[in-house]
């Protein structure tokens, strides 16, 4: 869990977007490299908004838990 994710704000795919004016023989080739870069930056950013979530619902269930053992003692 030490890994730092840099989410895809809008200012990293302008810079990964701008290739896409260039033109050429290559044009295609650069807007599918774009299209990799964006996707790979989305899968990364919502990786850890999935770890994120799994982390939240092991809280949830240890407080869920907890408080179910002190309502049995109050009850």
């Amino acid at each position: 869990m030490g890994t730092k994710v840099k989410k895809a704000t809008k200012k990293n795919m302008k810079r990964v977007s701008s290739n896409k004016r260039s033109e050429g023989a290559g044009f295609s080739v650069i807007k599918n490299q774009n299209t990799t870069q964006k996707n790979h930056l989305l899968r990364l950013e919502l990786e850890q908004s999935i770890r994120e979530l799994e982390q939240s619902i092991r809280k949830l269930e240890l407080l869920n838990s907890m408080l179910e053992e002190w309502v049995e003692r109050a009850g």
